[in-house]
């Protein structure tokens, strides 16, 4: 006990007498600290700029495809066999004589008068579904089946197929592989093939880049019905009704540019369930053409 006593006398004097002992402080952990408020203030500052840089990228116009798209597209060397087919003006030229006539009509009228028939009636046909398959690729196959099923032209109906596959041949052969690898096709379905001509054209077009705006599917109504107007002056042609002189007056003529114009117009703004044959007569005379004693087109 005694023992136990003095060392507890011993332990009280020493603590009397000692100092506290303070933790040094370190400057370790307010330089970690700042370190962490920089960074974060630098995460917001990136934030910042991230949500600009979408607002900006947001405002930017799409890029429109280049000039020598709509060139390939109109160039009379493209592959799809549309000079091959007059559209019915071969058969229209042999049954004028069956109309009733007030005068004489040159060549050259009765040409223009063929050229609006036929504008009109691809207007209401054939642009209604070239714009259905450009707006939705992904239904384009569905937008086959109903034009298939709602041309009643038997000739009409070959003719188409025969171009729409070649429309798709020269895309598989030729254009995919140079567009796909410059423009890519933004998540576009690739697969689809449709056989007619119309919802082929639509659908392609849309692949090369194209953009799917209103602006985009009347540009692309344009040149299908410019080469509609360029593919019925050569049948023209060689049906010796004008020479290649006339036949570049008029497709140079305000007259034809007007025409053409007022059927993208009209087509682009047809509903599919809505489109149909507005002119029955350009029907009567396609159908008619494998009943002539000769001819030089396929319809």
């Amino acid at each position: 006990m005694k023992v136990i006593c003095n060392n507890l006398q011993t332990t009280n004097r020493i603590s009397k007498y000692q100092k506290p002992i303070m933790e040094p402080t370190t400057p370790t952990a307010d330089k970690e600290s700042s370190e962490v408020e920089e960074l974060k203030s630098q995460i917001t500052a990136l934030k910042s700029q991230l949500a600009a840089a979408k607002s900006q990228a947001s405002q930017i116009p799409p890029l429109a495809p280049p000039p020598h798209l709509w060139l390939l597209l109109a160039d009379s060397a493209l592959p799809i066999g549309s000079f091959a087919f007059s559209s019915g003006l071969e058969s229209y030229i042999s049954h004028r004589s069956l109309r009733p006539v007030t005068g004489k009509p040159t060549p050259k009228m009765e040409l223009i008068r063929f050229l609006r028939l036929s504008l009109l009636s691809v207007s209401t046909t054939t642009v209604p579904f070239i714009a259905a398959a450009f707006r939705d690729p992904s239904g384009v196959m569905e937008v086959d089946d109903v034009f298939d099923s709602s041309t009643t032209c038997e000739v009409a109906r070959r003719a188409s197929i025969s171009q729409g596959r070649a429309l798709c041949s020269v895309w598989d052969k030729s254009f995919a592989a140079s567009l796909l690898d410059t423009r890519g096709c933004g998540g576009l379905p690739t697969g689809f093939r449709p056989e007619h001509f119309g919802p082929a054209w639509g659908y392609i077009t849309r692949l090369c880049g194209v953009e799917g705006t209103d602006g985009g599917v009347e540009m692309v109504g344009f040149v299908f019905l410019f080469n509609h107007v360029k593919a019925l002056l050569s049948a023209a042609v060689r049906l010796s009704l004008i020479g290649p002189y006339v036949a570049q007056q008029v497709l140079a003529s305000e007259e034809v540019v007007g025409l053409v114009k007022a059927a993208v117009g009209r087509g682009v703004g047809i509903p599919v369930e809505e489109a149909g044959q507005s002119v029955p007569t350009v029907d009567l005379w396609q159908g008619r053409h494998e009943r002539l004693y000769t001819r030089i087109f396929n319809s």
